[in-house]
């Protein structure tokens, strides 16, 4: 019987209220007594959230400000409660500690905006285009394995004061029908057509023709994978979502907006599969199906992985193959449009594998 999350963390009713220096004296267990809060000089992104650097006293903090009625993903995945402050505030990631920390320290709604208030992981960003080797992989699999096996085929997932997103929000996101949640910003609407009109472009005809039929009538899709234990995913485990502390071995996972409940074969494939784990892929997947059948401890059916696994790398793709089609095309640098096209290429095989499991 599913049971009822209670919340954990109270959230503050102001940003005034939460970067107080009393508030922030309490958080940080020392007196504070000055507090300036400045944003940050390169861009946030295409998601409307803004990011700002909190010095109090000689603490360096981060704060997000989040706005659902600007926010695309959260529009996409009919995010109104701001899912990334409630699974912190109903102490789910508390749960999958100390195999991930979050670094949230307090949260706090003010009118229409929220904001998440967060030690400053800068230390361990893995700066773009820098090679990214097994060794430090592998702890980031690891972490994935054992969030998943502590929340494997959890029933209370499905709450509904935690707002988590369903397969279906997760996979259909960018789909060319759910452009309209997107309408107040026509770059973003513009460059999702032109993704997906060179996926169809660059994929064989087979291919293009399975993709439009899942897209269109997706619910053979959605209850085959309904067949299989579910999670808590991620949904963006990505290398720009993670900060490794090399001094003391911990990871930290952050931007938690599209967190749901899928098989954990779509939270792993969204990671191995994305940039700069490609050439890897076969070894990194056979990494984390070893590391989470250790920590399932019997619980995983041997029988199940391959279409798990399977299914997770299409729904991938119609997850992200836009995108990466639009920066094969479109991209400035010509080393990364290829590497994105070998990605688009690899597509063929992965749709015609997750197909036969439907």
């Amino acid at each position: 019987m599913m049971g009822k999350y209670e919340t954990k963390y109270t959230l503050f009713d102001s940003l005034a209220a939460m970067l107080s220096p009393e508030t922030l004296s309490s958080l940080l267990g020392c007196t504070v007594s000055r507090v300036a809060c400045r944003p940050f000089e390169y861009s946030n992104g295409f998601s409307g959230n803004r990011l700002f650097n909190v010095e109090a006293d000689a603490h360096k903090l981060v704060l997000k400000i989040l706005r659902p009625a600007f926010d695309w993903l959260a529009m996409g995945t009919k995010d109104q409660r701001c899912r990334a402050i409630r699974v912190w505030q109903y102490g789910l990631l508390d749960r999958i500690r100390p195999h991930m920390q979050h670094a949230i320290l307090a949260a706090c709604r003010d009118a229409d905006e929220y904001g998440i208030l967060m030690q400053d992981l800068s230390a361990g960003l893995i700066p773009f285009g820098q090679e990214v080797t097994p060794q430090l992989v592998y702890p980031m699999l690891d972490a994935l394995a054992r969030m998943h096996a502590i929340f494997w085929d959890d029933e209370n997932l499905y709450a509904d004061e935690l707002g988590l997103c369903q397969p279906v929000k997760v996979a259909s996101s960018f789909w060319p029908r759910m452009l309209d949640n997107y309408r107040h910003d026509p770059v973003i609407v513009a460059k999702l057509k032109k993704g997906w009109e060179a996926l169809f472009e660059l994929v064989e005809p087979d291919v293009r023709d399975a993709l439009q039929s899942l897209m269109d009538n997706p619910q053979t899709l959605f209850d085959t994978l309904a067949k299989y234990p579910s999670t808590f995913v991620h949904s963006d485990y990505r290398l720009d979502n993670l900060a490794w502390m090399a001094d003391t071995h911990e990871l930290f996972v952050f931007d938690w907006q599209n967190a749901g409940i899928a098989p954990a074969t779509i939270g792993m494939s969204w990671f191995v599969m994305s940039g700069g784990l490609f050439d890897r892929q076969d070894e990194y997947v056979e990494y984390y199906r070893r590391q989470l059948t250790k920590y399932l401890d019997g619980r995983l059916d041997p029988g199940q992985w391959q279409p798990m696994l399977e299914l997770g790398c299409m729904v991938d793709v119609l997850r992200k193959g836009n995108w990466h089609a639009y920066f094969s095309v479109t991209g400035e640098d010509e080393a990364g449009k290829a590497y994105m096209r070998q990605s688009v290429d690899s597509y063929n095989d992965i749709v015609r594998r997750g197909l036969a499991w439907l």
